[in-house]
């Protein structure tokens, strides 16, 4: 009898012109059984460790998944420089990319009047010509004059 072995588990190939026997295909079952269980082990340890935050617990990088920055802040009333438009306003986001393009809005309550202050004073920098403008861990803000109220604000970044 001619038995060729396959290249990684060495697992039996009988030729195609005899008949297989048996004892081949048993041999075949005990490795692809003693393969099949290291790797199980091997997946149900890894898991463990990931379940408990081990030393080797997955990021979302490991994964492939978006990279999410995001927070809330205040554009300050005092903080706005310049002495003619554009007015600037540089925020301080550790994370944020010169080649991210985060989605900012503000953010408003309840009180009506409060959120007509705020939505004016927001016009002032949506309304601008120049967006904000991102680089290594800022937001810069333009605006066409000073705004007159504190503007909280939200954003999110997410890149892959």
């Amino acid at each position: 009898m001619s038995v060729s072995k396959t290249t990684n588990y060495e697992l039996n190939k009988p030729d195609g012109a005899e008949r297989a026997y048996p004892t081949l295909f048993n041999e075949n079952a005990d490795i692809i059984d003693e393969q099949m269980k290291a790797i199980a082990d091997m997946v149900a340890v890894h898991k463990s460790r990931h379940a408990t935050g081990g030393a080797d617990a997955l990021t979302p990088g490991d994964i492939g998944a978006a990279k999410r920055i995001s927070g809330t802040a205040t554009l300050a009333t005092a903080s706005w420089t310049g002495t003619a438009a554009p007015y600037t306003y540089t925020l301080t986001v550790a994370g944020i990319l010169a080649t991210d393009t985060p989605h900012i809005d503000r953010v408003t309550g309840t009180d009506a009047a409060a959120a007509a202050l705020i939505n004016t004073a927001w016009g002032l920098i949506a309304g601008y010509a120049v967006k904000p403008q991102t680089s290594a861990d800022t937001i810069t803000f333009y605006a066409s004059a000073k705004p007159a109220v504190a503007i909280p604000i939200m954003y999110e970044a997410v890149r892959s």
